[in-house]
Formats: C-alpha cells, structure tokens, sequence
C-alpha cells in the first residue's frame, strides 16, 4: 500500500503526494560456528515495505546463484529462505539478503564462520610465522651478544658449577 497525503489550498489547487514505504528487513544471524557438515539457515523477514517486493541473496557481495549447495526458497511476500544443506569451508563468508521496493531499497548481512581444515590451516600458519619471526629475532640477537662477547664489550659468563645428585 503507498501511503498518500492530500494537500488542498482553496481556490487554487490540490496536490497528493505520495510516497512508497522503504522495505524493512527483520535483523537475523547465524547461531554461531557451524562445523563441516552442519546444516544452517537465515530467515529473511520484510516486516515493512510496500509491495510488490523483490527479495535477494548474495554471497560475498556476489551473486548467490554461483555458489553450490546453498538454496533459497521465496515463502510469500515478504520471507526468503537461505538453506544450507551441508557446510564447508567454502560456505564461510557474508551473507546479505537486499530487500527492494518502490520506495528503495534495505539489506541486512550475516556473517558465517565454518570451523575446519581452512581455519586450522591459518592456525597452524600463524603460528609458524610466529616461529619464524622469534627465530630470527632470536638467531639476531645471539650474533649480536657473540659479538659484543668477542670484542670485550660484554664480559664472558662467569662459571657456574654443575650440581651433580
């Protein structure tokens, strides 16, 4: 329904303008982590807005049509479903649904983190770079400290005994 509204100057002229309601999408998210094989879904809800109504996934800020396994089902006029079946890695990422109208447009995004192979893969990475990184801070300061050692600098270590049980 487009709400209207009647301006009437007497003796001149009368003006309606009329305006669209601007679609508004029910906040959503997903409950939590999904693990490789999970099943999950978001509801898309326009509780606002004038219809006739399109509603749209993406994925990514990409078309969703080009990613496997996930579905989208139109139930009415103002509800899309997004359904995966079985997640994977590939599955983790932004979610937007774009709700449109006369009157403009409205999206809401959710976010979907999929434990498994690719976040341990960035664990295992991570701290290998941290490895790396003490291992040359490490290894720099030691050529430094045999250095200073070698030129007098820094006095040797004293001695110290070894207690034997």
């Amino acid at each position: 329904m487009i709400q209207c509204c009647l301006q009437y100057w007497p003796r001149i002229r009368f003006t309606i303008f009329c305006a669209a309601v601007l679609p508004y999408i029910t906040p959503f998210g997903f409950e939590g982590e999904a693990n490789s094989g999970d099943s999950v879904q978001l509801t898309c809800y326009v509780a606002k807005g004038d219809t006739p109504l399109s509603i749209l996934w993406s994925f990514q800020g990409k078309d969703l049509s080009a990613v496997d396994g996930v579905a989208t089902t139109k139930m009415g006029g103002h509800t899309s479903l997004l359904t995966i079946a079985s997640v994977v890695a590939g599955h983790g990422g932004e979610y937007t649904c774009t709700a449109q109208n006369a009157g403009g447009l409205a999206n809401h995004s959710a976010v979907l983190l999929v434990n498994g192979i690719v976040h341990f893969m960035l664990s295992v990475c991570m701290i290998c770079s941290c490895l790396s990184i003490f291992k040359l801070v490490f290894l720099t300061h030691l050529h430094l400290l045999l250095a200073l050692r070698e030129s007098g600098i820094i006095p040797p270590l004293p001695h110290v005994p070894s207690w034997h049980v």
